[in-house]
């Protein structure tokens, strides 16, 4: 969570922003936050300035569990597994081409993957891709 005075800055922000007039010159603010909590429960508990629980509202997004979105699952794998090569082609002090053999996954690991739960969803996942990419390479 945020230090108070920086939740209370952002919130005196978005009021002065919304009422300033217009100008063709200044975009439009968008703030994306991300909670464990309604913004309300969390104000209510102390954690989130009351100010700024009012700017966020009640709009919601609900997003999956990265377990409940297996059609991402595999692009996700590709991509952390691209950047595991580049991680460790930069430590070797090589470019990508003399790094080797480029990473994949065996199918039936990928439908492991698939069955495990993430809870720390993308994070985790490029994690687990990192360490099995670092241990994989000789």
């Amino acid at each position: 969570m945020l230090p108070a005075d920086v939740q209370d800055h952002i919130a005196r922000t978005l009021s002065r922003l919304a009422a300033a007039p217009s100008r063709s010159s200044v975009l439009p603010v968008g703030l994306v936050v991300t909670l464990a909590a309604p913004p309300e429960d969390l104000a209510d508990s102390g954690a989130l300035s009351p100010q700024l629980s009012r700017w966020l509202g009640d709009a919601q997004v609900q997003l999956p569990r990265l377990a409940d979105r297996a059609e991402d699952l595999r692009a996700l794998v590709f991509a952390a597994l691209a950047l595991a090569a580049l991680a460790l082609a930069a430590l070797a002090h090589t470019g990508p081409r003399e790094a080797g053999e480029p990473l994949g996954i065996d199918p039936a690991a990928l439908r492991l993957l698939m069955e495990h739960s993430l809870p720390g969803n993308e994070l985790e996942l490029r994690n687990l891709l990192t360490r099995a990419a670092a241990r994989s390479r000789p």
